[in-house]
Order: C-alpha cells, then structure tokens, then sequence
C-alpha cells in the first residue's frame, strides 16, 4: 500500500558540537501530522519550521500543540514573520503552547 501524508518531512541530524545524541525537527505540519509521528512511534518533537501557511502545511499545528502541552514543554516554531502572524490569527489561544 502506497500511504502518503500531506506536507511534512521529518529531519534528524547528529550533533556535531560534542552534545550527544540526535536533534529531530519537522517542515511543516500537515494534518496527517499525529498519525506520521504514531507511525514513527515518536511523541516527542519540540522543534518545528512552518513555509507558509496553507491549511496542508499548518492543520496539524493544534495536534502538535495538544502534544507539547501533554508532554508539559512548550514546542519552537519558527516561520517567518507573516506566516506566525496568520497562525496567530487563525489557531488563537494555541500561541502560548510554543515560542
């Protein structure tokens, strides 16, 4: 079967710094969001990068937010000005779950 998940890509890198282990983020957050990360057996990702804000890039944000809360740490969420702007407007009261 050929699954295939709505605008997201997962990215590890090794730290390279002398801090040990892996640092994950994602690229986007689409709303097949919880079901790729419950494939990846994975419920922990702070870090994550927003291109712009289409609903196949950003419907996951309230998941992934709903998850962060629930691991009791705040997630990062970079983007650029504009796109964090339209988040805000449109996922109100889900600004305070990350920075």
């Amino acid at each position: 079967m050929n699954r295939r998940f709505r605008s997201a890509v997962y990215v590890e890198s090794l730290h390279r710094d002398g801090d040990h282990g892996v640092h994950s983020f994602m690229i986007d957050c689409g709303p097949d969001w919880r079901t790729m990360m419950e494939g990846r057996g994975q419920r922990k990702l702070s870090d994550m990068l927003v291109t712009h804000a289409h609903f196949d890039h950003i419907g996951g944000l309230p998941e992934w937010a709903d998850a962060c809360r629930w691991l009791g740490e705040k997630g990062r969420l970079y983007a650029p000005a504009e796109v964090l702007e339209q988040i805000v407007r449109q996922y109100r009261g889900l600004a305070d779950r990350w920075t």
